[in-house]
C-alpha cells in the first residue's frame, strides 16, 4: 500500500515538475470606446456639481498629456463659433471660412456633472493588550481600547462628449469611484484622515476611467506560456518573447514542433503544448487566423478547456485590433 501511494506520489511530482506555467508580461493595446479619430480639438467646459470646477483641471491636464488632441476651453470653441458666423456673413473671404468651418467640424466638448463627498466615523473595540515592564523584565495583560477612525471620498459623475458642428451627444459616461483610509490608536485618538489625498486619488482614478472612452488605453496582462523539461525549446522560444522578439520565437516553436511530430516517443500531449505556445506567440503578435489554427490543433491532440476559451479569447483581441487601426492607433 505504501509502495503504491509512493509511486502515484511520484508520478504527479513528475507530471508537475516535467511541464509548468510561466507567466510573460505583455503590454495589451485596447481601443476607446468611441471612435474619436476625426476630432483633432477638444474643449472641456465647466462640469456643474460640488467638484464640477476641480475636475475640469484634471480633465484638461489628463487629456493633453495624451498628445492625441489640442485641448481648449470652451470659450475658445464659442470665439471660433463667433468668427465663423461672420464669416458666413461675408466679412471674411473663402479661405478664413474654411479653416474655421474646419476648426468646428473637427472639434467635441466635454461637459457633465461631478458631484462628490465624504464621510468619516470612529468606532472602538474593547481588547487585550500586552506591555512590557522594563523593571520586572516581563510582560502582562491589560484592558484596552482600540480607536479607528474610518475615512471615505466618493465622487461620481455623469460626463458627455457632444460635437460641436451638430450639436449630437457622442458618448455619454456615468462613473463612480471610492478611496478610503483607516487609522487607529490604543487608548488614544487616531490620526486624522488626509481627505485632499483622498480626494486626489478618487479624482484620478474618475478621469483615467472616463479617458478609456476617448482614448486607448494599455493593461500588463500575465501571459500563461509552458515549458515541459523534456521540451528545451519552449524555455528558449519564451526567453525570446520575454525580450520581445517575436518572430524568432515563433520559428523556434515551428522547428520544435515539426521535429517532434516525427518522434514516435513524443505524446500528443506533449505536442499540445508547444501549440498552445506557438498560439499565444501569433495570438500577441497580432496574427490571430494562425494563432486560432494552433489552437484548434491543440485541442484535437488535448481537448483542454483553456484552449477553447484562449480562442475565445483571440477573437476578442482580432475585435479590438480592428478598432483600433479605425481609431488610427495601428496601421492596417
Amino acid at each position: 500500500m505504501r509502495y503504491n501511494i509512493f509511486i502515484s506520489t511520484f508520478f504527479l511530482f513528475f507530471l508537475c515538475f516535467s511541464c509548468t506555467t510561466v507567466r510573460v508580461p505583455c503590454k495589451i493595446i485596447h481601443p476607446a470606446d468611441v471612435n474619436m479619430s476625426k476630432y483633432k480639438q477638444l474643449a472641456v467646459d465647466e462640469f456643474k456639481g460640488k467638484c464640477g470646477h476641480d475636475a475640469k483641471g484634471y480633465f484638461k491636464e489628463k487629456l493633453t498629456q495624451s498628445d492625441r488632441f489640442t485641448v481648449v476651453d470652451r470659450a475658445h470653441l464659442d470665439k471660433i463659433q463667433t468668427e465663423l458666423s461672420l464669416s458666413q456673413s461675408g466679412a471674411s473671404d473663402n479661405s478664413a471660412k474654411l479653416s474655421i468651418g474646419k476648426l468646428i467640424t473637427a472639434s467635441a466638448i466635454i461637459s457633465g456633472h461631478i458631484s462628490c463627498d465624504y464621510d468619516e466615523n470612529i468606532t472602538s473595540e474593547d481588547k487585550k493588550c500586552t506591555k512590557y515592564d522594563p523593571k520586572t523584565k516581563e510582560s502582562y495583560e491589560y484592558s484596552c481600547i482600540r480607536y479607528k477612525r474610518y475615512g471615505t471620498y466618493r465622487i461620481s459623475g455623469d460626463i458627455d462628449v457632444i460635437d460641436v458642428e451638430t450639436g449630437r451627444t457622442i458618448s455619454t459616461k456615468t462613473l463612480k469611484t471610492k478611496a478610503d483610509e483607516l487609522t487607529s490608536k490604543i487608548d488614544g485618538t487616531p490620526e486624522p484622515i488626509d481627505k485632499g489625498a483622498l480626494k486626489i486619488k478618487c479624482m484620478d482614478k474618475l478621469v483615467s476611467d472616463f479617458a478609456k472612452t476617448i482614448l486607448p488605453w494599455t493593461t500588463i496582462e500575465e501571459i500563461p506560456y509552458k515549458k515541459a523539461s523534456n521540451i528545451p525549446a519552449l524555455e528558449i522560444g519564451i526567453n525570446k518573447v520575454r525580450i520581445g522578439e517575436m518572430d524568432e520565437a515563433i520559428q523556434i516553436f515551428l522547428e520544435s514542433l515539426n521535429s517532434l511530430k516525427k518522434d514516435p516517443k513524443i505524446k500528443p500531449k506533449d505536442i499540445s503544448v508547444i501549440l498552445w505556445d506557438l498560439g499565444l506567440t501569433y495570438e500577441y503578435s497580432w496574427q490571430f487566423d494562425k494563432a486560432i489554427e494552433a489552437f484548434k490543433e491543440a485541442y484535437i491532440l488535448n481537448p483542454d478547456d483553456n484552449l477553447r476559451e484562449e480562442i475565445e479569447n483571440v477573437y476578442k483581441l482580432k475585435e479590438e485590433r480592428k478598432k483600433l487601426e479605425e481609431q488610427g492607433e495601428m496601421k492596417k
